[in-house]
């Protein structure tokens, strides 16, 4: 089964066309790496595979269901080179307030043994999110 499907996927933006037909398969347990030269419509892709942006024409499926179902996306994790999470916050309440949102059951040991499987010390949980690194704040990204 492919983990993404698109099939004639087109993106416009006005009279400018970002992605015209594109074809795409990636095969469950494939590695695969999406590369291109700026502005060749690289984000626009990824940005469609999450619905954060409406195609105009084509489709989009990942494992098998339409990237419009909320379930589909569901494993599907990304994190923008931009990533920004409210500086005033501590790092710790920012991953509380992340799992909150998403359901998820807030266990202090395991938000530690989170940051700890990135290469981050527990610490960082009292730190408020405008004193971490560039580096830092995208594993704190990655965490959530």
């Amino acid at each position: 089964m492919n983990v993404i499907h698109c099939r004639q996927l087109t993106k416009n933006y006005g009279k400018k066309t970002v992605l015209k037909a594109v074809e795409l398969a990636v095969a469950e347990g494939a590695f695969f790496g999406l590369v291109g030269m700026n502005g060749c419509g690289k984000s626009t892709l990824i940005k469609c595979l999450l619905d954060l942006t409406a195609i105009d024409a084509g489709e989009i499926r990942l494992s098998g269901r339409s990237h419009r179902e909320v379930a589909a996306r569901a494993a599907v994790a990304y994190l923008p080179d931009r990533f920004s999470p409210p500086g005033h916050l501590k790092a710790g309440d920012f991953m509380r307030y992340m799992l909150r949102l998403h359901g998820s059951r807030v266990d202090g040991n395991k938000l530690a043994d989170t940051l700890q499987a990135l290469g981050m010390d527990a610490a960082v949980l009292d730190l408020a999110v405008n004193k971490l690194s560039k580096g830092m704040t995208q594993k704190l990204g990655l965490a959530v």
